[in-house]
């Protein structure tokens, strides 16, 4: 899915969708494609909440407290 279709699909501010995005792709849980798609690094069922969630707690103590 591409960061548009997310929008457009979500109706979310595009900053939010490309900050998840880029998030979750450093934590190698999704790929961007060479089209300039999303999809998951490895079988959605295979990807815990546990580790979304601490990407992005990894992701709010960075802006918190630095790098």
């Amino acid at each position: 899915m591409s960061p548009r279709e997310l929008i457009a699909a979500t109706g979310a501010d595009p900053r939010h969708i490309h900050l998840c995005l880029e998030v979750l792709e450093d934590a190698g849980l999704v790929v961007e494609s060479e089209h300039k798609t999303y999809m998951p690094a490895r079988p959605p069922d295979r990807i815990a909440a546990s580790e979304v969630l601490r990407a992005w707690r990894k992701q709010a103590a960075s802006e918190a407290y630095g790098p």
